[in-house]
């Protein structure tokens, strides 16, 4: 029974070190899932801005009269 001990200790590192691999990964993909729906946000809101001053500017004719 005492020459399964290494085996055992073995095996609870690579547990270990698969856990935190998994760990880790997820994070990762957080990061980037934020950092994406941040960026989307930005563009968004930069959409409505530009919208929002083109809609007060004055309207003009076909020839470029205002109206």
């Amino acid at each position: 029974m005492d020459g399964f001990a290494p085996v055992i200790v073995i095996e609870g590192f690579l547990g270990l070190g698969v856990v935190l691999l998994l760990y880790l990964l997820h994070i990762r993909e957080m990061k980037k899932i934020r950092t994406e729906k941040a960026r989307k946000e930005a563009e968004a809101k930069a959409r409505a801005k530009a919208a929002e001053s083109h809609a007060n500017e004055t309207p003009t004719d076909t020839e470029g009269l205002k109206l």
